[in-house]
């Protein structure tokens, strides 16, 4: 997983610019299609929105699994029991709420909304095994698919291990017929950050383009802080953070500052549009502008885009129409970045842990165990994209905490010791 930090208290850019271009992204009539979209390379692939019900990580050891809201899939924990209730589950008087994946973030799945608070090693639709490290589905859940049925459903285990890499879940109809198990191999898949499936056709989808080639999709999605199923944009936060600016005359404004960047996925989303029941067409903010800010595939170098919505036809032929344009490398007239980028890997780990950093200047490291105790500190001199391999052999297997601080900066994140 991927996550993009940014650091820097009012540092401006003033960019100079390319030539300016007028895109054309089309979903299809009803927003039949998501469509995957590259600021390089126009529109990548289309897919349709409806062909699949829930996409599991394919990273080895990512865990967030995702409904496809968006088809109006709706997931349920059963309330009546555990997994122990397989055979007697009972949806008489169903008044449940629904779970929805996070708007703010991929690595927050519809199936991760139930986990336990505080639980290190609670996963929502499963639990961290120490015996043999993988994690086992205890959760039992109803599922409304995107063709309308109703199903019960167990996400029976992940195994991170090397060379597995694999799910494994169960699905029936709700009186029980139709059972099927599947495992789904997710090496094959490496190259995107999901793989999708269908419950209905029991076979992968591969929706997703890969994921070096796309930076937005435009899809439709549902937003609980509405709430309501909306048309809009998402970002590959993989490799692309964004930021909003509003207030501004859209065809000249080319400034941002550099520390507004964030990885939200939603930054775009739906709300530079809005419907008009009087002429019954959509209206979009005049004052509004999105910077881009894409990694390359090698992780070494970004490039910053500025774009700004001008039409969009609505359910008729979901036609999104903006204006795009290619900014040069930034001039900095504030302070200097001091971290843009963070990621560890493996998750979970035996022998060493290793953090990707663009950052400069010193940076501290500690880890601490569930005990609160310190257990290793490092410093670190960074000079911009770099990985530091921190050896972790010695700590008894477990779930850490490792934090990570520069100057105004402390960032938090869990890794397991196997």
């Amino acid at each position: 997983m991927k996550r993009t930090f940014t650091l820097l208290a009012a540092c401006v850019f003033v960019m100079s610019a390319f030539a300016q271009s007028t895109v054309d992204v089309v979903t299809g009539a009803g927003y039949a299609n998501e469509a995957y979209y590259s600021f390089t390379g126009g529109t990548v692939s289309t897919s349709d929105r409806t062909a699949w019900d829930l996409s599991f990580p394919t990273n080895r050891y990512g865990i967030n699994i995702l409904a496809n809201s968006g088809a109006m899939v709706e997931l349920y924990t059963y309330t009546g029991g555990d997994i122990s209730a397989w055979e007697t589950l009972d949806t008489t008087g169903m008044t449940w709420t629904p779970l929805y994946n996070s708007i703010a973030s991929w690595d927050e799945g519809a199936f991760m909304q139930n986990q336990v608070e505080g639980d290190d090693f609670d996963y929502g639709w499963g639990r961290y095994s120490m015996a043999n490290h993988h994690i086992v589905g205890d959760s039992l859940y109803v599922i409304l698919t995107a063709s309308g049925s109703y199903k019960k459903l167990w996400i029976v285990d992940k195994d991170p291990n090397s060379g597995a890499n694999t799910w494994i879940f169960k699905f029936a109809n709700l009186d029980g017929t139709d059972e099927h198990t599947d495992t789904l191999e997710a090496d094959p898949y490496m190259d995107k950050n999901h793989i999708s499936y269908s419950l209905e056709s029991k076979q992968v989808v591969e929706n997703e383009s890969t994921s070096a080639d796309w930076d937005l999709v435009f899809t439709k999605y549902y937003d609980y802080t509405i709430p309501y199923y909306v048309t809009g944009v998402l970002a590959n936060s993989a490799r692309v953070s964004l930021q909003e600016v509003s207030g501004v005359a859209q065809a000249d404004y080319e400034t941002f500052s550099e520390s507004d960047f964030k990885d939200t996925i939603s930054v775009i989303g739906s709300d530079w549009k809005t419907f008009d029941m009087g002429s019954m067409a959509y209206v979009l903010d005049d004052d509004r502008v999105f910077f881009a800010k894409v990694m390359n595939a090698e992780g070494t170098d970004s490039t910053y885009w500025k774009m700004y919505f001008t039409a969009f036809t609505g359910s008729s032929e979901g036609k999104y129409t903006f204006e795009q344009k290619l900014l040069d490398a930034p001039t900095s007239t504030g302070a200097t970045l001091e971290i843009s980028m963070l990621e560890l890997y493996p998750n979970p780990a035996s022998d060493h842990i290793t953090i990707v950093l663009d950052a400069r200047g010193d940076v501290r490291v500690r880890m601490y165990n569930t005990a609160g105790q310190m257990v290793h500190q490092q410093a670190i001199t960074a000079g911009g994209f770099d990985q530091h391999a921190l050896s972790i052999g010695h700590l008894q297997t477990g779930m850490y905490t490792i934090i990570v601080e520069a100057e105004n900066y402390v960032s938090h994140n869990k890794f397991l010791k196997q």
